[in-house]
């Protein structure tokens, strides 16, 4: 018995399609370069008129070689179990995971500063004082980001939306 496949082709539009097991994710750009994906990695999928419910998939391919001319990648995904309802057309929202960190110190993303820069840094509040501290960035998730040097699990830190500059007088207050 052969398996239903789900084709993955990056481009432009951060957008996926499906249409014949053929979904395209646009717009990842250097993004498919920096999540280093691998054989293997597993895959969680919804069709968008089902966001609730969720199926298994595995990177089972992934060619080597950009389509120059649509600056996609393909990436072919497995799908040992295809739920009914999904038909052609659909479209479909494919998380793949690529690292996992179970002790892991992570922060909102809206608590880093310049994230996407060269110099990512946070403000710790220490001794009373908003202190700028700069912080390595691992692993990234939908509104979370891993701190691997730079901060410590239950340090407090001061969100980029709050009034407070380097140095100023603050007191933390315990997260809700």
């Amino acid at each position: 018995m052969s398996l239903p496949r789900l084709h993955v082709g990056q481009e432009r539009g951060n957008h996926l399609e499906i249409a014949l097991w053929l979904l395209q994710v646009r717009h990842m750009g250097a993004l498919l370069e920096d999540l280093q994906l691998r054989l293997g990695q597993p895959a969680l999928a919804s069709a968008d008129a089902y966001p609730e419910k969720r199926f298994a998939a595995t990177v089972s391919y992934m060619n080597p070689g950009v389509d120059a001319q649509r600056g996609t990648v393909e990436v072919k995904l497995l799908v040992r179990e295809p739920p009914p309802y999904l038909r052609q057309d659909m479209t479909v929202s494919v998380d793949i995971e690529v690292g996992r960190s179970p002790d892991a110190v992570a922060l909102p993303a809206d608590a880093v500063r310049d994230a996407t820069g060269a110099a990512p840094w946070v403000l710790v509040v220490e001794d009373g004082r908003a202190l700028r501290r700069a912080v390595e960035l691992g692993l990234r998730g939908t509104g979370w980001v891993e701190i691997r040097s730079g901060l410590a699990p239950g340090e407090a830190v001061v969100p980029v939306l709050a009034p407070v500059r380097p140095g100023e007088r603050v007191r933390a207050q315990p997260h809700a």
